[in-house]
């Protein structure tokens, strides 16, 4: 197990023996025992802790890091860096579509990872889409939904940013099983993760952080609208585009209730 594995098991397993979870309501109260549930947030007080760092970490150090990689590099250059982290991608995401039994998704993964590879030099390009191949994410914590497996409750990493229970162990996972991963490993080069980790950080920032801001600044409580927003948005991952259901609808709408009208006058 290489080091950045490690440090995600003992961090996980960290929280999972927490002791600072939200204190569930008696049956005596089951308006407030109703919210908890739909909350479906355990350690909220501890997730509370963590979004405040994280928001203090990307305003001091990934926000001026990102306005530096912005100004310096071009577009043009930054889709030529994004490209090739997501060529990068290709290899787990060939492994969890092949897990989730999504036999045409698995065909499109290794055709674009093959041809991005070679035509698009390595990645720095992506032939594959203008062939129509089209782009898709998948990770073992998707291929756990698929499979049933419930997200066992919000979970905030440090610098991550929102995730689950079930999809912190599937990011675990898809570092222990990602060929690349291996690769460095196998040729003692292991620290070349780490820019890898760095870039990705960096450029998924820069791409929103308009969201982010927006987030913080326009809702009454930006912790429950990014709980909110993330779990809308990784449902629609998790059914790879489906119609939503009308208990997702719903989810939809109390996200933007969580909107203060005001605040963007």
């Amino acid at each position: 197990m290489n080091l950045g594995l490690l440090r995600w098991t003992v961090l996980l397993v960290g929280i999972v023996l927490l002791p600072a979870c939200a204190t569930r309501p008696p049956a005596s109260d089951p308006v407030a025992l109703a919210q908890y549930k739909k909350a479906d947030d355990p350690l909220e007080p501890f997730n509370r802790d963590v979004y405040t760092f994280n928001n203090g970490f990307n305003r001091y150090v990934l926000s001026p890091i990102a306005t530096v990689y912005t100004t310096i590099f071009p577009k043009i250059v930054r889709n030529r860096f994004r490209d090739f982290l997501d060529n990068m991608n290709g290899p787990i995401i060939f492994i969890n579509d092949v897990l989730q039994g999504q036999g045409k998704r698995a065909s499109d993964t290794l055709g674009r990872f093959v041809m991005n590879s070679t035509v698009g030099i390595g990645g720095l390009f992506d032939p594959a889409e203008k062939l129509g191949i089209p782009q898709h994410t998948e990770d073992f914590g998707q291929t756990l939904a698929v499979h049933g497996v419930k997200d066992g409750g919000y979970l905030m990493i440090p610098i991550y940013g929102p995730s689950s229970i079930r999809d912190g162990f599937g990011l675990i996972v898809d570092v222990a099983m990602d060929p690349i991963t291996w690769v460095f490993r196998l040729n003692h080069v292991t620290y070349l993760s780490y820019p890898r980790i760095g870039m990705n950080a960096i450029d998924k920032y820069a791409r929103n952080k308009k969201l982010l801001h927006d987030l913080r600044k326009n809702s009454v409580d930006g912790y429950v609208t990014l709980r909110s927003y993330y779990r809308q948005n990784r449902t629609f991952e998790i059914r790879n585009g489906a119609p939503a259901s009308k208990q997702e609808q719903q989810q939809q709408n109390d996200l933007f209730e969580n909107f203060d009208d005001d605040s963007g006058q």
